[in-house]
């Protein structure tokens, strides 16, 4: 699998648009480089995705990102969601699909800043996303907004503050000591993001019969592991436990500098890894 097939998938989704551009008006234009960048981990859903330099900056001009106003931090604080998920018996996970590309840009001026080049049997073509894009530093904020707003639609309840302050970027944690409840709750949510053009996918639970609804309803994780990734965390439903990753470090690393360089890569916030 190639940038090209998954640029081919936005294009037949409609995230994406081929664009006829002159060479005198690209100036017009913001053309944002890119590359593609594997992830292998077993907990990744899409193991090579286009990512796109947004603080690239041509000479005589400022970058988007370093242009565009990264908006205010909404997200729920992450010790306090980790915490939060170990409060309770039993557990949801879940994230939305390709969530910032499900945020369309209204404006032709605003997609005009979203643009990139694409080989094509030695041709360069010109795409534009019709959509806001990962690597863009105002896409998290937008991304909160909405799922705020959106939420300010419903009835205030169980689901609504769920949206409102249960998810990090596009990834939900809620957990309940009934599993009724909790089921009922995945329903709504689903539902409730399905009238804003999200959908749920990469959902598990360490409740048995939420983890039945979830496969008939095709919506249950199929990473092929054991474990889901929580906050940085590897989380076990079976064991119903929570583990550092395996860290990747040096141990040859003799100095200080790289030994900070080395402990630095392992993300504990809760400091599970020197208990």
């Amino acid at each position: 699998m190639t940038n090209t097939f998954i640029f081919q998938q936005q294009e037949d989704e409609g995230i994406i648009e081929e664009i006829i551009v002159p060479p005198k008006n690209f100036k017009d234009y913001t053309w944002i480089p890119h590359r593609p960048v594997l992830k292998l981990t077993d907990q990744t859903t899409t193991k090579i995705r286009p990512v796109f330099n947004c603080s690239y900056t041509q000479k005589g001009s400022v970058s988007l990102n370093k242009a565009a106003y990264p908006g205010v931090n909404l997200m729920t604080d992450m010790p306090e969601l980790i915490i939060r998920f170990r409060t309770n018996k039993y557990v949801l996970l879940a994230d939305i699909r390709k969530a910032f590309l499900m945020i369309r840009l209204e404006s032709e001026k605003d997609r005009n800043r979203f643009c990139f080049f694409l080989k094509k049997c030695e041709n360069l073509h010109c795409y534009r996303y019709k959509t806001i894009i990962f690597g863009f530093n105002a896409t998290p904020f937008i991304l909160n907004y909405v799922l705020k707003f959106h939420a300010d639609k419903f009835p205030l309840d169980e689901c609504s503050e769920a949206l409102k302050s249960n998810f990090y970027v596009d990834n939900v944690f809620k957990t309940g000591n009934h599993p009724e409840t909790l089921s009922a709750l995945y329903t709504s949510l689903r539902e409730s993001l399905h009238e804003g053009n999200f959908d749920l996918q990469s959902c598990n639970s360490n409740c048995v019969a939420l983890k039945k609804k979830m496969e008939a309803d095709g919506t249950l994780s199929a990473f092929g592991s054991g474990c889901e990734k929580v906050l940085g965390y590897l989380y076990d439903p079976v064991q119903d436990s929570i583990r550092v990753p395996p860290p990747s470090c040096d141990v040859a690393a003799s100095t200080k500098r790289k030994i900070l360089s080395e402990t630095s890569k392992v993300f504990d916030p809760l400091s599970l890894f020197y208990l």
